[in-house]
């Protein structure tokens, strides 16, 4: 239920980007070996470039781009497909969903959002895939990447000096979480209130445009956790 909230959400987002910016260019943050995220935006962005903090994250990324992986999306594509055709979208197949996505992947690339971040993207010398770009994507990762909030508001003032002017960032993640679960193991979680996040994102020199929220507290197990979808726009 979680996931389906993001993912239709996340396409949503995207869908009425075409309304706030024109651009090709988008660059996602902590993309993990998941492949959904990027197929929602490859509807609409001819240019993407890929990123993750793991060099085995980017390279089992690449191994799906070059049709070697042996991970399997497929039931993915197949939400994707129906979530495009009942919005009145042009219904693709699973198979054309990939085909587009992998069409409109030009890069990934390993990026550490707590080094210097100009300078790590100075490799990306074309340009279809080099800054400013129009859009960012950060889905549920920030918070795992950063050890406490002024790290979090220093990334978010790095994400603003890659987009263009008036460019847009779509940040999806859990407010009140200290951790991330998976199985018998626990994971850091940045810990901040929904008003501490959009703070961080003034402070961080962004406007609100969007924001869903919804509690998740009944889901996890535990008190007072929103799940939000929130669309800023550079300052």
């Amino acid at each position: 239920m979680l996931l389906r909230f993001c993912k239709t959400s996340v396409y949503h987002i995207i869908r009425s980007l075409q309304s706030l910016c024109k651009g090709e260019k988008l660059f996602e943050i902590g993309s993990g070996p998941a492949m959904y995220n990027v197929t929602l935006a490859s509807a609409y962005f001819s240019n993407i470039v890929l990123s993750d903090l793991v060099p085995d994250v980017c390279e089992e990324i690449r191994s799906w781009l070059n049709e070697k992986s042996s991970l399997d999306w497929s039931q993915f594509f197949d939400f994707i497909s129906q979530l495009e055709g009942h919005t009145g979208d042009k219904l693709h197949t699973p198979q054309e969903l990939e085909s587009r996505t992998r069409k409109a992947v030009k890069c990934v690339l390993e990026c550490d959002l707590l080094s210097d971040l100009e300078t790590q993207l100075k490799v990306l010398d074309s340009e279809e895939i080099k800054p400013p770009y129009d859009t960012v994507l950060a889905i549920c990762c920030l918070e795992g990447i950063c050890p406490d909030f002024e790290a979090f508001v220093d990334s978010m003032r790095k994400i603003n000096g890659i987009l263009r002017p008036g460019g847009t960032l779509v940040v999806c993640s859990y407010t009140n979480r200290n951790a991330w679960c998976l199985g018998d193991k626990s994971f850091h979680y940045l810990h901040f209130t929904l008003e501490e996040f959009l703070d961080a994102m003034k402070r961080g020199n962004f406007r609100l445009k969007y924001l869903t929220a919804r509690s998740v507290s009944q889901q996890i197990d535990s008190e007072n956790i929103l799940a939000y979808c929130s669309v800023f726009e550079r300052i």
